[in-house]
């Protein structure tokens, strides 16, 4: 089926996750992000992330108006299920609906909605104070504890301590937790903020909000209604409801912790205090909700005054990440993003994770009943391990992102701060040139590949495996004689390996480069001999890896050092145990001379059923090395296939950390075939029940035809990465193309 026609336009099928209404038109182009948001007025600069979605009712406004929605729309499924629903609502049947009818059509009702639907137009914010970047590391540094104390005890109990010790250590980890962090533990501060135009009616809802929350107040079991107050911020009401510990109904939870008065005392003291302060007011053309410890959360940076360069408050927007994106301040923002880098540390958490990871490892070691000596060897090494693991995850930077809409669908660029000393200068990605003009999808990265890595990597394989061996001289002393056998003849043949991959393969590799292609531009109406053969030709999702080369000759001498090994270690096995290992030689690989390079393959089994044009395959050239299944496709793709793909995020001549592209369009036109060869196969097999889903499929075939073409209208996704300063920049556009009239 032919593809959507590609006349531009803006705004489908992501409104959902931007939304909002334009902003005034400036003779002069904004300075900075103020002009977008107002909400970068007031959120201070050491908040640990803000959100903000703009436009939102001028992009909804703009799906409305296109060919791929009126389409939508006359689907006879969708057009038949939204008839229903509007019966449902003139005529309701059900006496809830009709409740919810009235209170719709009323005066208060209809001016609910439409304060609403102000309320979603323009510009929706939420934000966290620094609070939650301590609320999520003391959320992590307990949760860590817990999980340390309960491997501990595990430990304990696998060498016959008992279950009683296992609640003793849960005990005393909760007593370090509720010393540590018991007066850190507050709830977080969160922001959340609608733009209006009218805050009147926002003012007038919120009294009468205020009217039917105290009648609930008054039928509440715990008594609340004192804790229902309004305060006055910048000259506005916010009201605000205090939930504190006290409310908990503790004789009751001491009756349920009988069993552990000493955890029901703790979990008393760490409770003490404590308060959450819900709040909803209208608050300088926002209306906002909080939530904290205390009831002016939104109050301090409100309180400095709106206005460029008004706060004395430092404010988010004039950091210097934040300011990176002023340089898109003349676009059609739709959204922004901030993380700062401790909120990102503290969420990520890796280092935690590991260590979680270690207690686990070290905590089942009692099953393995090692002597004491070997025990703790392990241990140290497990330590060691999971700091080596979190040495190589990079340290996070704080980051700030934009999208913006333009006239061939949404861009969006991130900006990372790089950790000192962590921006690696990046270089033109010469693999793109062989991932295909007609690629469904492709990945390509640059990545680092060195000696010192690989002998890290082996020294833990050493280490590992020595372990592995102790435990087994200790655990099957009976073993042990054979096992050495097989290991004085493993030697050598590890050790050629290990010489062919830090002499040949890591220098041949040494480019970095790796590619990751998927490609369906070979169809075939039968690809296997056990498939019922298909009316139309099926393409087949063949996928493509292919690596940098920066010396094609080491990476065949140790390709072929490889091979000879293998069949080394087959005929050594085979020579010790005849009866259990068959006499096998390796054929040699179908070595033919292709432009570009030479191709080595091997023929599936004819038992396999398979087609005779699908052939696992390696192919070399020059400065690339390509694993593949379709012959014909490398064939392609060796020699130089530059990828037909256009648009601003398209630069992939200069100097890029990874790259990547999906032909979302082309998903579905691969998909089709494969959706009516389904079809078809139900109805050749339907037996009695073949006339019903013929009619069936004749109904609803055509529906998902068109609604499959209204989805392509996503068009495609491309995506880059660079450095640029000391930062790591993503750039990505979502193309959206409209249907044809």
């Amino acid at each position: 089926m032919p593809r959507p026609s590609a006349r531009r336009w803006t705004g489908l099928m992501i409104a959902a996750a931007f939304v909002a209404t334009p902003l005034a038109a400036s003779a002069t182009p904004p300075a900075d992000m103020r002009s977008h948001a107002k909400s970068l007025e007031v959120v201070p600069a050491d908040a640990a992330f803000y959100l903000a979605w703009l436009k939102n009712r001028e992009q909804i406004d703009l799906m409305l108006q296109t060919n791929a929605w009126r389409r939508l729309t006359t689907i006879p499924m969708l057009q038949l299920g939204w008839s229903q629903v509007e019966t449902q609502w003139r005529f309701p049947s059900d006496p809830t609906v009709q409740l919810v009818k009235d209170w719709v059509e009323s005066g208060e009702g209809q001016e609910f909605l439409a304060l609403l639907g102000e309320m979603t137009s323009d510009e929706v914010f939420v934000y966290g104070e620094a609070s939650c970047t301590r609320f999520v590391q003391v959320a992590v540094e307990i949760s860590s504890a817990v999980n340390q104390a309960r491997y501990r005890a595990l430990g304990d109990a696998l060498s016959g301590d008992g279950e009683e010790e296992i609640g003793e250590q849960m005990t005393d980890s909760l007593r370090g937790l509720v010393d540590d962090y018991g007066e850190q533990l507050v709830a977080p501060g969160l922001v959340m903020g609608f733009r209006v135009q009218d805050a009147e009616r926002g003012s007038r809802l919120l009294d009468r909000a205020e009217q039917e929350l105290r009648k609930l107040a008054e039928q509440c079991p715990v008594p609340i209604g004192d804790d229902l107050r309004r305060s006055r911020v910048e000259g506005r009401d916010l009201l605000s409801l205090t939930l504190s510990t006290k409310m908990l109904p503790w004789e009751d939870i001491q009756v349920e912790m009988a069993d552990s008065p000493e955890a029901y005392e703790m979990l008393r003291e760490l409770a003490d205090g404590k308060q959450v302060v819900l709040s909803i007011g209208v608050v300088r053309g926002f209306v906002v909700f909080t939530m904290g410890d205390r009831a002016d959360v939104f109050a301090p940076p409100v309180a400095t005054g709106l206005g460029a360069g008004a706060s004395a408050t430092p404010l988010m927007v004039d950091l210097p990440a934040f300011r990176r994106l002023d340089k898109h301040a003349g676009e059609r923002v739709t959204s922004l993003a901030y993380a700062g880098a401790e909120f990102q540390r503290a969420a990520n958490s890796n280092e935690q994770t590991f260590r979680d990871l270690a207690d686990m490892g070290k905590g089942l070691l009692p099953l393995a009943e090692l002597p004491d000596g070997l025990e703790a060897v392990i241990k140290r090494d497990i330590d060691e391990l999971a700091a080596d693991l979190t040495a190589l995850l990079p340290d996070p930077g704080a980051t700030a992102a934009i999208g913006f809409m333009t006239e061939r669908g949404y861009e969006t660029f991130a900006y990372t701060q790089a950790a000192a000393g962590g921006v690696v200068p990046s270089r033109p990605l010469t693999l793109i040139d062989h991932l295909g003009a007609d690629s469904l999808a492709w990945v390509v990265a640059r990545g680092k590949r060195s000696v010192g890595g690989y002998d890290r990597a082996v020294g833990w394989m050493r280490r590992i495996v020595g372990h592995a061996e102790a435990i087994a001289r200790e655990t099957a002393p009976e073993d042990w004689t054979e096992y050495e056998a097989a290991r004085r003849m493993a030697a050598p043949l590890l050790k050629r390996l290990d010489d062919a991959t830090r002499d040949s393969l890591i220098p041949g590799l040494a480019d970095g480069q790796s590619a990751l292609v998927l490609n369906t531009s070979a169809a075939d109406a039968e690809w296997c001999e056990f498939m019922p053969p298909s009316d139309t030709e099926l393409p087949l999702p063949a996928p493509v890896i292919l690596w940098g080369v920066s010396d094609a000759a080491l990476v065949e001498r140790g390709a072929r050092e490889y091979f000879d090994v293998t069949q080394q270690a087959i005929d050594a096995a085979q020579q010790a145990a005849p009866d259990a290992v068959p006499a096998f030689s390796i054929p040699a690989p179908i070595e033919s001379t292709i432009e570009g390079g030479v191709m080595y393959g091997y023929q599936l089994p004819a038992e396999w059923g398979a087609s005779g044009r699908i052939m696992p395959h390696a192919c070399l050239g020059e400065s690339v090395l390509l694993v593949g299944v379709l012959p014909e496709l490398s064939e392609r793709l060796l020699p130089g296939n530059r990828p037909g793909v256009e648009g601003p995020a398209a630069e992939f001549d200069r100097p890029l950390a990874s790259a990547g592209y999906v032909d979302l369009a082309g998903c579905i036109d691969a998909l089709r075939p494969w959706i009516d060869y389904g079809i078809q196969f139900g109805v050749e097999n339907a037996g009695d029940e073949g006339a019903q889903i013929i009619a069936m499929a004749g109904f609803v075939k055509p529906q998902v035809d068109q609604l499959l073409t209204v989805l392509q209208v996503v068009d495609s996704m491309t995506s880059v990465t660079y450095h640029e300063d000391d930062m790591r920049v993503s750039h990505s556009e979502l193309r959206i193309v409209d249907l044809s009239n």
